[in-house]
């Protein structure tokens, strides 16, 4: 038989270890799942910027590699010559002559001479814009180019700092 005086002296609860155990294993935990999430967001903050970067790069390289194979001649670079902006006479007289240069940490475009145009935007920082012009003799013009791309940092926290440098080529199809 159960003694029903014993029962009701024993006092039912966590002691004083338990609960501190308890508390322990419970912060342990949180912990690990705030550290996840914390370098889970900077990986995405990373990846917004390289995407970023990346993008503006390849548009550049696709339309710049497409003008100059859409292009008649080269005025600049002249051949066997680099130069940081490049101009080409077009067929089409409607956008004769294109030049690329760039200004201010901004890679731009001009179509005849109707204004700049920014190909890239304030997101990030171009530079080291060059062109060299390998074209030998009669044979047609070969582009290749160069440039970079930083990131804009304005925060000065590391997961937002990413450069990469473009490269590309192109011929005047003849």
């Amino acid at each position: 038989m159960i003694n029903v005086s014993k029962l009701k002296n024993e006092k039912a609860g966590f002691t004083l270890i338990e609960l501190l155990l308890y508390v322990g294993v419970v912060a342990f935990i949180l912990s690990g799942v705030t550290a996840f999430l914390f370098m889970t967001l900077q990986a995405r903050i990373k990846t917004q910027a390289m995407n970023e970067v990346n993008y503006q790069g390849q548009q550049i390289i696709n339309l710049v590699s497409q003008t100059i194979r859409n292009a008649e001649a080269v005025n600049s670079p002249t051949k066997q010559n680099n130069d940081s902006s490049l101009s080409v006479d077009m067929v089409d007289s409607a956008v004769d002559p294109t030049s690329f240069n760039i200004s201010g940490g901004v890679i731009q475009i001009e179509e005849d001479g109707e204004g700049l145009i920014d190909l890239t935007n304030s997101k990030v920082i171009a530079s080291n814009l060059m062109f060299h012009n390998y074209g030998l003799g009669d044979a047609p013009d070969s582009i290749h180019f160069e440039f970079q791309l930083d990131y804009k940092n304005l925060e000065s926290r590391n997961e937002y700092n990413y450069s990469e440098s473009f490269y590309g080529s192109a011929s005047i199809r003849k």
